[in-house]
């Protein structure tokens, strides 16, 4: 298996987190996670085995090694959350592209390899006092970010990786951490880059 690297880099634009954590805006947001480099093979769950072609293709990610820090708090992925059945319970996790999706397109990191859905973390640490004595949790980070079209150059990751995401192109992103509740929004962060470093050819 070959893993690529990607790295999402942002800065907080607000946060309602107390005082006594230290996080203020404009304080250095990272998240950082290893990608298989080969993509999955998305089946119909309609029973019709049809392999899927729909302008969005997911990579796995390695939920171990998933890393997040802004300020001195820093968070891992946490256990997936409860599924309503028939659907299964599973802890896989996605970094997905899209292209010409209907018309734009997009990255994102879900839960599910054809739409966005928040990642569960746990957070600890912090400035004065720690984020896991002034909170419960779960938390709950989105991420997900559109762009306009032809910004995504290829649903390839090898093709993709060439290139550095920005605020060029984005028409709108969630890079958002809740908690409580799926709008109980605690930290709000502007993206500055997406990058994917793919390992070096020996």
């Amino acid at each position: 298996m070959v893993f690529a690297t990607v790295a999402i880099v942002g800065s907080v634009r607000s946060t309602i987190f107390p005082s006594a954590l230290g996080i203020q805006a404009g304080d250095s947001v990272k998240v950082s996670f290893p990608a298989l480099t080969a993509a999955v093979d998305r089946i119909a769950t309609d029973g019709s085995g049809v392999h899927l072609d729909d302008g969005i293709k997911p990579y796995l990610i390695c939920n171990e090694s998933f890393a997040m820090s802004f300020g001195k708090v820093t968070g891992v992925m946490g256990k997936p959350l409860p599924v309503v059945p028939p659907a299964l319970p599973s802890d896989d996790t996605f970094f997905s592209l899209m292209s010409k999706r209907p018309v734009n397109d997009g990255i994102f990191v879900s839960t599910k390899a054809g739409a966005p859905t928040g990642l569960p973390m746990n957070l600890k640490g912090g400035s004065g006092a720690n984020i896991e004595e002034l909170y419960k949790g779960p938390f709950n980070l989105d991420l997900s970010f559109n762009y306009r079209r032809g910004t995504v150059p290829s649903l390839e990751l090898g093709e993709t990786a060439k290139k550095t995401f920005t605020q060029d192109g984005l028409l709108s992103s969630s890079f958002r951490l809740s908690t409580g509740w799926a709008t109980n929004y605690v930290l709000d962060v502007k993206l500055e880059s997406i990058e994917i470093h793919l390992p070096s050819k020996k």
